[in-house]
């Protein structure tokens, strides 16, 4: 991101590749990186190991088309506080065409497909989908596939981007600070720009994965995203393979450094 800004001045400005930002989360699924998963709906017997990898997941088993009760839209609280998302490992039979479903969308309708190329998309709100995609992510970045990501340069075209992860040149906004209108998301992604003349695109090859907006993290009384098991995941990720850094075994830092030769 860094590099793509300091190299194109003619660029405005620069955000990173995000994983759950509402429009690019658009462009992620046309590139086919989202993975099948509905929630666990209830509790497991034993206690679960702390873990962030989604081979060590059980496989779903519901029916088809998500658990019963389970809007994949993000109307539904989420089944119970710390719960897991469970990979779909097995495609779903195809059903005999009938006049009530040649129309319907021939994949089950996970909450992925709700997204739109909108920076206040659905998936703003939709903590289902933020979760999927959070698992998908996790699931790619076990199996070393996270180029699956990536592309060169997205140019927005003076539509409005989430400043989630978003480099900026000082010189370029300091005479207009403080910015004449209260949302700086706005002002730096869309007015600014068309007053310069100049675009602010993302650069594929900077990963980086944001959390939560607030729609999703406090959904139902915070019983969305924040029901969910992921801030455990990513936390038992860190500590694993990344800090503290004297405390990692050498099979975690050789296999740091097998994904990360294959993501190159």
């Amino acid at each position: 991101m860094v590099k793509t800004l300091r190299e194109r001045p003619d660029y405005f400005a620069v955000s990173a590749n995000i994983i759950n930002n509402p429009a690019l989360s658009w462009v992620h699924w046309h590139l086919g990186v989202f993975e099948p998963y509905w929630p666990e709906m209830t509790p497991p017997e034993k206690p679960l190991n702390k873990t962030w990898r989604a081979s060590e997941l059980p496989s779903y088993t519901g029916p088809v088309n998500g658990p019963e009760g389970f809007n994949p839209d993000g109307s539904t609280p989420a089944p119970y506080k710390g719960h897991r998302w469970l990979p779909v490992r097995e495609k779903p039979p195809i059903p005999a065409p009938t006049e009530e479903n040649k129309k319907a969308f021939p994949d089950p309708p996970y909450p992925v497909q709700k997204v739109t190329y909108d920076a206040f998309g659905p998936s703003l709100r939709n903590w289902g989908a933020a979760a999927q995609l959070h698992y998908s992510f996790l699931q790619h970045v076990e199996r070393g596939e996270t180029w699956k990501y990536k592309f060169n340069i997205w140019d927005y075209q003076y539509d409005r981007v989430s400043i989630n992860f978003f480099g900026i040149r000082g010189g370029d906004i300091m005479d207009v600070y403080p910015f004449p209108k209260g949302d700086d998301e706005g002002y730096l992604t869309v007015d600014r720009p068309r007053e310069v003349r100049r675009h602010v695109v993302v650069a594929g090859e900077g990963l980086a994965v944001h959390f939560s907006f607030g729609p999703q993290y406090k959904a139902h009384d915070r019983k969305g995203l924040a029901h969910t098991d992921l801030f455990d995941r990513y936390q038992a990720y860190a500590e694993e393979m990344v800090c503290p850094f004297p405390k990692r075994n050498d099979s975690s830092a050789a296999q740091a450094r097998q994904m990360d030769s294959r993501s190159h």
